[in-house]
């Protein structure tokens, strides 16, 4: 079925997606798309994506099943992000807690240092 042309979906895409380098490198190679050159050199010009997920388009495009793939690659990321959030939920707390406890620790450190120091200067 026809949906959107590569290059309006491009172009929302580039809109969307809520980062200014983003946005920048995705208008930037919209001008491949526009001269009629293939979607994996518009992924190749932004220097965004991984070698990996560029062979794999390169593939679907040949192959003429390139929305089994995007959706392939989508579902992929999606899922690599929520493992990246993941653990950053449980390293950035120990990490505060750390540095705080160190700051802590660094001030009683101190206070007894001078306190001690007083004591035994008179």
């Amino acid at each position: 079925g026809a949906g959107l042309s590569i290059i309006t979906a491009w172009r929302l895409a580039a809109d969307a997606c809520g980062n200014i380098a983003v946005t920048g490198s995705l208008q930037a190679s919209l001008s491949v798309l526009e001269q009629g050159d293939t979607l994996t050199r518009a992924f190749v010009r932004t220097g965004l994506f991984p070698q990996e997920m560029i062979a794999l388009v390169g593939s679907a495009e040949k192959s003429g099943s390139i929305v089994q793939a995007l959706n392939t690659i989508a579902t992929y990321a999606e899922q690599e992000s929520r493992t990246q959030i993941a653990i950053m939920n449980r390293v950035v707390p120990v990490v505060v807690y750390v540095l705080i406890a160190g700051f802590i620790g660094m001030r009683i450190i101190s206070f007894y240092l001078g306190y001690y120091s007083r004591i035994l200067s008179f």
